[in-house]
């Protein structure tokens, strides 16, 4: 299974592609102007995507983006484990209705 993950901080989207859990391909590209969202569905967050989000693990440069798994985040009570925090404070982006990015509001 192919999954595409998109990390999104500024003007920089960095694009991962992974098949079967095997990183096949990361590019770093700007994007000038507006960015055309009109595919995408801005969400709320919920503890499903929360805990598929928690399963993302990237190497090299990018592990600083790892989060911990879903136990460690909801035994420290992290605001993604907490409804309240995380509905206010996230959004979930997908595309194709598949998790491909996260944000912060």
């Amino acid at each position: 299974m192919v999954n595409h993950r998109y990390l999104i901080k500024g003007n920089l989207i960095l694009y991962i592609e992974v098949y079967n859990d095997v990183l096949v391909e990361k590019y770093d590209t700007q994007f000038k102007g507006e960015l055309n969202m009109s595919n995408y569905i801005l969400t709320t967050l919920n503890e499903e995507y929360a805990k598929e989000i928690c399963c993302w693990k990237y190497d090299g440069e990018y592990s600083i983006y790892n989060l911990s798994d879903w136990n460690v985040v909801v035994e420290n009570g992290w605001d993604l484990a907490i409804k309240e925090r995380r509905e206010s404070n996230f959004i979930a982006i997908l595309l194709a209705n598949q998790l491909i990015a996260h944000g912060g509001i």
